[in-house]
């Protein structure tokens, strides 16, 4: 028995199958299905695209089966259309015929209508009257209100008699011939219109649908080339900006520019905080390290120590508290530091705190105060008692000596007030804008004498406010004192 021969490719293919390592062949498979991969996904179409070419294959695929179901029924169409002609013609033709004293009036028949050809012949088969040649006699045997089919010489017709009564005896018979492929004609014609129109408007509806999604879709390119260019210049303060629309797409943008805002805020207040601890921590570090250098000279005795280590025990003290302070606004702005707040009786709140105040004000200023009862407040208890005591301690701190500092709590229909009134040096209409600034000081000397404020104060008492949906505000005159309320909606 032979062997079978196989083809040369076969034998080829065989051979350096056999011949090539399995290593080999397994890192050039994968090799070829990640280049396949690499130009799969570069072949990956954007939304747009997508939509429009679904949109396409949608059309097209309704338009095949629109014309599918036409060409099946056009036969039926034809062939009803044809009948239901043909019929309707010979009946309003049978209407115009009269007799007028014996002679048969036939001036207003109609012998070719609609692709209808009407005959009229005797009760003996003689034509009586005819438009048109003789070939349309056909042949045809008459048969009453009945629609017969024939073909002659390779033409196909639909023939339709009708009986004429006349006087209540029968008169005349009318033929009406009409050719099926006029009929067809007509029904290829309307297919051939829409085989044409209907590819057309798959193509507008392509081309709409393209430039509808392109213009939808613009919004998204937008927030794409926004996001591409905060990455390449890390600008956070550029703002997709859409406008006020109200689709999804839209509301996704003002979402990414909260969103922006909210890292710019954060982003900035990590600035502030290194660019003011830097600036505020460099005058005290360089007093402790003179302060060190002093002690450690070879002619320092021990009171110079002793007083050196009072100048580094103060300037720590202070660097702690401008930590702990810059650390409390730092949580504030970025909104680290929740409010956890409950209803708390203020009045109860506010009147311990002062009774606490009352026991280390300075300069043998006398702190009195006049709080209405049972007022009750949506607060976080720890802040608000930060907020109040930084009000009592800048009153302290700006008051002149054996003065009166006078704390108020009251509430009216609308709101509750808290104020806090002293009688010392005053703020200048020009700074009263600028006291709520970071480590801004009305009298930056006084303050260093008493070596207790920092300027941080005011500030995070603003922030304070804020948090609790509060108003803060200052009435102040040289040399007569300052008032700070700080008003809460109800």
């Amino acid at each position: 028995m032979s062997a079978r021969k196989l083809p040369v490719k076969t034998c080829l293919r065989k051979t350096y199958m056999k011949n090539l390592p399995m290593k080999n062949l397994s890192v050039k498979i994968l090799s070829i299905k990640n280049l396949y991969m690499k130009n799969l996904s570069a072949r990956n179409l954007s939304v747009k695209l997508k939509l429009t070419l679904w949109n396409a294959v949608l059309m097209l695929l309704m338009v095949v089966l629109v014309l599918g179901f036409m060409m099946s029924i056009s036969t039926s169409i034809v062939e009803v259309n044809g009948k239901k002609q043909l019929t309707k013609v010979i009946d309003n033709n049978a209407e115009e015929i009269e007799y007028d004293d014996g002679i048969l009036e036939i001036d207003e028949v109609n012998f070719f209508k609609s692709g209808v050809y009407t005959i009229l012949y005797t009760l003996d088969g003689d034509i009586i009257s005819e438009e048109y040649s003789s070939d349309f006699h056909l042949g045809q045997a008459f048969d009453d209100m009945v629609i017969n089919t024939m073909k002659y010489d390779g033409t196909e017709y639909y023939i339709y008699d009708k009986l004429l009564y006349l006087d209540d005896h029968p008169a005349i018979w009318i033929r009406g011939i009409i050719v099926v492929d006029e009929v067809a004609n007509v029904v290829h014609s309307l297919l051939g219109i829409a085989l044409i129109s209907l590819p057309f408007f798959v193509l507008l509806a392509t081309l709409g649908c393209y430039f509808i999604s392109k213009r939808a879709f613009k919004p998204i390119d937008k927030i794409i080339n926004l996001a591409k260019e905060i990455n390449s210049s890390e600008d956070l303060s550029l703002r997709i900006d859409l406008g006020d629309g109200k689709d999804e797409v839209y509301e996704l943008a003002r979402t990414f520019d909260q969103m922006f805002a909210q890292l710019e805020s954060s982003f900035e207040s990590e600035k502030q905080f290194s660019s003011d601890a830097s600036h505020e921590l460099r005058t005290p570090t360089a007093v402790i390290l003179a302060q060190c250098e002093y002690a450690r000279a070879n002619n320092a005795t021990e009171i110079d120590r002793h007083e050196a280590l009072e100048v580094i025990q103060r300037q720590a003290l202070k660097m702690s508290k401008l930590i702990a302070d810059l650390l409390n606004i730092n949580r504030l702005d970025r909104g680290i530091e929740k409010a956890d707040f409950k209803m708390t009786n203020f009045s109860e709140m506010l009147l311990t705190i002062c009774e606490d105040q009352s026991l280390i004000s300075p300069l043998n200023i006398q702190l009195s105060y006049d709080i209405s009862p049972n007022i009750m407040l949506n607060l976080d208890q720890n802040i608000m008692t930060r907020l109040v005591t930084n009000l009592i301690n800048n009153a302290f701190r700006y008051g002149k000596e054996s003065g009166t500092v006078v704390v108020t709590l009251l509430e009216n229909e609308k709101e509750i007030i808290l104020s806090v009134k002293d009688d010392g040096i005053g703020i200048s209409l020009d700074q009263q804008t600028k006291i709520w600034q970071r480590f801004y000081q009305v009298n930056p000397s006084r303050t260093a004498e008493q070596n207790s404020s920092m300027g941080l104060g005011l500030f995070m008492t603003k922030q304070i406010a804020k948090i609790h949906g509060a108003n803060i505000s200052v009435e102040s005159e040289i040399n007569v004192g300052s008032c700070f309320a700080v008003k809460f909606l109800k």
